[in-house]
C-alpha cells in the first residue's frame, strides 16, 4: 500500500504540473500512461490477488517465469531471423514505424526481435535470466528444455548488444547462480552445457553476425570506459549532463511536465525532467522502499528462493535507472511489476501463515497446560 500511495501522489503531482503545457497531447498521453501502469498494476493485485493463498501465489511466480522464459526463447529465435532474412514489413507491427530505434540499431548489427529499442530487450532478457534462477530452486531437476530457454535468452541479449544485459542481467545471474543452494551441481551441468552449446553458438556469431565488433567495443581499454558503457549518457559533457543543465535551468523544482522531453535514457532523469527536484524526490522514495523491503524480507524469511529473486529485482532496476526508465518503459515494466506484485503478495501471505503457525503453537501449549492441570 506504501507503494501504491507514492505511484498515485506522483501520478497526481505529474498531471497537475503538465495541465496548461503547450504540448503534443499524444506524447503527454503517452508519458501519462507510462506512469499510470505501475499503479494500476499494484491496484490490481491489492484487490484480485490479494484473495489468493501463498501456495497460489508461488504457483503464479512459476509459470509467470515459465512463459517469460518461452517468450524470450522464441523472441531470440526471431532475432535470428532478422539476421538472414529482411522481416521488416513484420517487424514494423511490433516497432510501431519502419525509421525505430530498432532499424537504426540493426545497422550495427543489434538485432531486439519485436523489443522497439536493444535498451527494452536487454532489460527483458535481464528478467528472464533472474526468473530462471527462481525456477532452478523451486525444481528438483532442470530439464533440458529450461536449459535449452536459457541459452536462447544468453544469446538473445548478446544479440541485442545491451549494456542492461551485458553488465546488469549477466551479472546478477551469476550471482544468483552462487546464491543458489545447489550451486556445485549448478555449476558443473550449466559448465558443460556451455561448451556443448555454446562453442557452435560462438562460432555462428563470429561469422555470421555483423555486431561483433560493436560488441567488442566494450573491451578497448582505450576508450572512455564511462563514455563507452552508458553511450555518451555520462562523462564529461555528456547528454544526460546536458539535460539535467537544462532543466535545472528552467524548472528545478517542478520540472516540465509529460509531453515535454523526448530522451529519457535515464530513470532518474525520466522524473527529474518531467517533475523537477519533487518528481526525482517520488523516484528515489520508490527505491528507497524496495531497498527496505528487500532488507526486511531477508530478515524476516532468510535467503529463500523468492526473497533471492526480489533482491535481485530490485538491484537490477536500481543498477538499470542510470541507463533506462525501467520502471516506466515500454513493454518492460509491465512484466516487471506483475512480479513485483506477486512477490510482494507471496511475501504478505507468508507472513500470515506464520502469525497462524504461532498462534497454533500458542494454543496447542496452552491446551496442554491447561491439561495439565486439570489432570492434576
Amino acid at each position: 500500500f506504501l507503494i501504491l500511495i507514492i505511484l498515485l501522489e506522483t501520478i497526481v503531482f505529474l498531471t497537475i504540473r503538465t495541465l496548461g503545457n503547450n504540448v503534443s497531447i499524444l506524447q503527454a498521453l503517452a508519458d501519462f500512461e507510462s506512469v499510470v501502469q505501475p499503479f494500476v498494476i499494484m491496484f490490481f493485485f491489492s484487490l484480485v490477488v490479494f484473495k489468493l493463498s501463498k501456495l497460489k501465489l508461488e504457483e503464479r511466480l512459476i509459470t509467470a517465469s515459465k512463459i517469460l522464459i518461452l517468450m524470450l526463447s522464441l523472441n531470440t529465435i526471431w532475432s535470428i531471423f532478422n539476421i538472414f532474412l529482411d522481416l521488416t514489413s513484420i517487424n514494423i507491427y511490433f516497432w510501431g514505424a519502419e525509421e525505430s530505434v530498432a532499424t537504426r540499431a540493426m545497422t550495427n548489427g543489434r538485432y531486439s526481435g519485436i523489443f522497439n529499442q536493444p535498451m527494452e530487450a536487454g532489460a527483458m532478457y535481464s528478467l528472464g535470466l533472474l526468473s530462471w534462477i527462481y525456477i532452478s530452486e523451486k525444481i528438483n531437476v532442470i530439464k533440458f528444455k529450461y536449459i535449452i530457454g536459457l541459452f536462447l535468452m544468453i544469446i538473445g541479449g548478446i544479440l541485442s548488444v545491451s549494456k542492461v544485459f551485458l553488465f546488469g542481467g549477466i551479472g546478477l545471474f551469476i550471482i544468483g547462480v552462487f546464491l543458489n543452494k545447489r550451486i556445485w551441481k549448478m555449476i558443473v551441468s550449466l559448465t558443460i552445457w556451455s561448451i556443448l552449446i555454446g562453442t557452435p553458438t560462438y562460432y555462428f556469431l563470429i561469422q555470421k553476425w555483423s555486431g561483433v565488433k560493436y560488441l567488442t567495443r566494450f573491451f578497448d581499454i582505450s576508450q572512455d570506459l564511462l563514455m563507452l558503457l552508458t553511450s555518451g549518457r555520462f562523462g564529461e559533457n555528456s547528454q544526460q549532463l546536458r539535460l539535467f543543465e537544462e532543466v535545472w535551468r528552467n524548472n528545478p523544482l517542478i520540472g516540465s511536465g509529460f509531453g515535454v522531453q523526448t530522451v529519457y535514457d535515464s530513470g532518474f532523469f525520466y522524473f527529474f525532467g518531467n517533475g523537477g527536484l519533487i518528481g526525482l524526490s517520488f523516484y528515489l522514495l520508490i527505491l528507497i522502499t524496495f531497498v527496505v523491503l528487500s532488507i526486511h524480507y531477508i530478515n524476516k524469511y532468510r535467503l529463500n528462493a523468492e526473497t533471492k529473486f526480489f533482491t535481485l529485482i530490485v538491484i537490477l532496476i536500481i543498477a538499470s535507472s542510470i541507463g533506462a526508465p525501467i520502471l516506466t518503459l515500454n513493454r518492460v515494466s509491465t512484466v516487471l511489476w506483475v512480479l513485483i506484485g506477486l512477490l510482494i503478495q507471496y511475501f504478505y501471505y507468508f507472513k500470515i501463515e506464520l502469525i497462524d503457525s504461532k498462534s497454533l503453537m500458542s494454543q496447542v501449549v496452552t491446551d496442554k497446560l491447561n491439561g495439565t492441570v486439570s489432570a492434576k
